[in-house]
Protein backbone atom coordinates (compact mmCIF):
# COMPACT_ATOMS: atom_id res chain seq x y z
CA UNK A 1 0.00 0.00 0.00
CA UNK A 2 1.46 3.35 -0.99
CA UNK A 3 1.22 6.45 1.15
CA UNK A 4 -1.32 7.93 -1.29
CA UNK A 5 -3.49 4.80 -0.95
CA UNK A 6 -3.25 5.07 2.84
CA UNK A 7 -4.34 8.72 2.72
CA UNK A 8 -7.25 7.88 0.41
CA UNK A 9 -8.43 5.06 2.69
CA UNK A 10 -7.84 6.57 6.15
CA UNK A 11 -7.73 10.33 5.66
CA UNK A 12 -5.04 12.95 5.62
CA UNK A 13 -2.86 14.01 8.52
CA UNK A 14 -3.28 17.70 9.34
CA UNK A 15 -0.20 19.08 11.10
CA UNK A 16 0.31 16.67 13.99
CA UNK A 17 -3.30 15.47 14.07
CA UNK A 18 -5.08 12.64 12.32
CA UNK A 19 -8.71 13.83 12.39
CA UNK A 20 -10.10 10.37 11.52
CA UNK A 21 -8.10 8.44 14.15
CA UNK A 22 -11.09 7.48 16.30
CA UNK A 23 -12.85 6.05 13.22
CA UNK A 24 -9.99 3.69 12.36
CA UNK A 25 -8.18 2.70 15.59
CA UNK A 26 -8.84 0.65 18.70
CA UNK A 27 -7.08 -1.05 21.57
CA UNK A 28 -5.74 -4.49 20.75
CA UNK A 29 -5.08 -7.03 23.52
CA UNK A 30 -1.69 -8.75 23.38
CA UNK A 31 -1.76 -12.53 24.01
CA UNK A 32 -0.72 -13.39 27.58
CA UNK A 33 2.08 -15.69 26.31
CA UNK A 34 3.74 -12.55 24.90
CA UNK A 35 2.67 -9.84 27.34
CA UNK A 36 4.41 -11.54 30.25
CA UNK A 37 7.80 -11.17 28.50
CA UNK A 38 7.60 -7.79 26.78
CA UNK A 39 7.93 -4.31 28.30
CA UNK A 40 6.03 -1.33 26.92
CA UNK A 41 8.71 1.36 26.81
CA UNK A 42 6.11 4.14 27.18
CA UNK A 43 4.85 2.82 30.53
CA UNK A 44 7.65 0.55 31.74
CA UNK A 45 5.00 -2.09 32.40
CA UNK A 46 4.12 -5.33 30.64
CA UNK A 47 2.89 -4.88 27.07
CA UNK A 48 -0.77 -5.83 27.45
CA UNK A 49 -2.40 -3.64 24.79
CA UNK A 50 -1.54 -1.65 21.68
CA UNK A 51 -3.56 1.09 20.03
CA UNK A 52 -3.66 0.10 16.35
CA UNK A 53 -5.49 0.63 13.08
CA UNK A 54 -8.48 -1.74 12.75
CA UNK A 55 -6.93 -3.19 9.59
CA UNK A 56 -3.82 -4.18 11.54
CA UNK A 57 -5.67 -6.36 14.07
CA UNK A 58 -5.94 -9.55 11.98
CA UNK A 59 -2.35 -9.46 10.63
CA UNK A 60 -0.92 -8.53 14.06
CA UNK A 61 -2.91 -11.35 15.68
CA UNK A 62 -1.51 -13.75 13.09
CA UNK A 63 2.08 -12.49 13.52
CA UNK A 64 1.92 -12.80 17.32
CA UNK A 65 0.39 -16.28 17.10
CA UNK A 66 3.19 -17.22 14.70
CA UNK A 67 5.72 -16.01 17.28
CA UNK A 68 4.12 -18.19 19.94
CA UNK A 69 3.72 -21.31 17.78
CA UNK A 70 7.20 -21.04 16.24
CA UNK A 71 8.89 -20.54 19.63
CA UNK A 72 10.19 -17.00 19.10
CA UNK A 73 8.64 -15.28 22.14
CA UNK A 74 11.95 -14.89 23.96
CA UNK A 75 13.31 -12.73 21.12
CA UNK A 76 10.85 -10.00 22.14
CA UNK A 77 11.99 -7.57 24.82
CA UNK A 78 10.15 -4.30 24.22
CA UNK A 79 7.18 -2.79 22.45
CA UNK A 80 8.17 0.66 21.28
CA UNK A 81 5.07 2.00 19.63
CA UNK A 82 2.45 1.71 16.95
CA UNK A 83 0.23 4.78 16.47
CA UNK A 84 2.24 7.99 16.58
CA UNK A 85 1.58 10.86 14.20
CA UNK A 86 5.03 11.81 12.93
CA UNK A 87 7.20 12.15 9.85
CA UNK A 88 9.50 9.40 8.65
CA UNK A 89 12.82 10.06 10.40
CA UNK A 90 15.03 12.10 8.10
CA UNK A 91 12.16 12.86 5.67
CA UNK A 92 10.41 16.04 6.78
CA UNK A 93 6.86 16.37 5.49
CA UNK A 94 6.48 12.66 4.69
CA UNK A 95 4.24 10.90 7.19
CA UNK A 96 5.34 7.61 8.73
CA UNK A 97 3.09 4.54 8.54
CA UNK A 98 2.94 4.93 12.35
CA UNK A 99 0.81 8.05 11.76
CA UNK A 100 -2.09 5.81 10.71
CA UNK A 101 -1.38 2.99 13.21
CA UNK A 102 -0.17 0.72 10.40
CA UNK A 103 3.33 -0.07 11.76
CA UNK A 104 4.84 -1.44 14.93
CA UNK A 105 8.31 -1.09 16.45
CA UNK A 106 9.81 -3.87 18.60
CA UNK A 107 13.14 -4.05 20.47
CA UNK A 108 14.04 -0.48 19.39
CA UNK A 109 16.88 -0.03 21.89
CA UNK A 110 18.54 -3.21 20.62
CA UNK A 111 18.00 -2.48 16.91
CA UNK A 112 17.74 1.26 16.23
CA UNK A 113 17.30 2.81 12.80
CA UNK A 114 20.31 2.03 10.60
CA UNK A 115 21.54 -0.87 12.76
CA UNK A 116 22.04 -4.54 12.06
CA UNK A 117 19.17 -6.90 12.80
CA UNK A 118 19.32 -9.26 15.76
CA UNK A 119 16.09 -11.06 14.79
CA UNK A 120 16.27 -14.66 13.66
CA UNK A 121 14.95 -15.37 10.17
CA UNK A 122 12.12 -17.34 11.80
CA UNK A 123 11.03 -14.28 13.82
CA UNK A 124 10.98 -12.01 10.76
CA UNK A 125 9.01 -14.66 8.85
CA UNK A 126 6.37 -14.64 11.62
CA UNK A 127 5.54 -11.08 10.50
CA UNK A 128 6.14 -11.35 6.76
CA UNK A 129 3.93 -14.47 6.61
CA UNK A 130 1.18 -12.32 8.16
CA UNK A 131 1.53 -9.65 5.45
CA UNK A 132 3.96 -7.23 7.07
CA UNK A 133 6.89 -5.55 5.34
CA UNK A 134 10.07 -5.61 7.43
CA UNK A 135 12.20 -2.50 7.89
CA UNK A 136 15.35 -4.63 7.84
CA UNK A 137 14.79 -4.92 4.08
CA UNK A 138 14.45 -1.16 3.54
CA UNK A 139 17.25 0.74 1.77
CA UNK A 140 17.88 2.48 5.11
CA UNK A 141 17.64 -0.48 7.48
CA UNK A 142 15.13 -0.21 10.29
CA UNK A 143 15.08 -3.68 11.86
CA UNK A 144 12.70 -2.74 14.70
CA UNK A 145 9.98 -1.75 12.17
CA UNK A 146 7.19 -3.98 10.82
CA UNK A 147 4.60 -2.28 8.61
CA UNK A 148 1.56 -3.19 6.56
CA UNK A 149 2.30 -0.34 4.17
CA UNK A 150 5.94 -0.80 3.20
CA UNK A 151 6.95 2.71 4.34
Amino acid sequence: MTQQQVIEKYGEIVGTTWPDESLHCEMFEIPAQISEWVINTASGLSWTHAYVNHDMIAPLTEALQNIIVRGCVLELHSFDGCLMVRDIRGSPGIQSAHSWGMAIDLNASLMPLGSKSLWTDIFVKCFTDAGFKWGGNFSRTDPMHFSLTGF
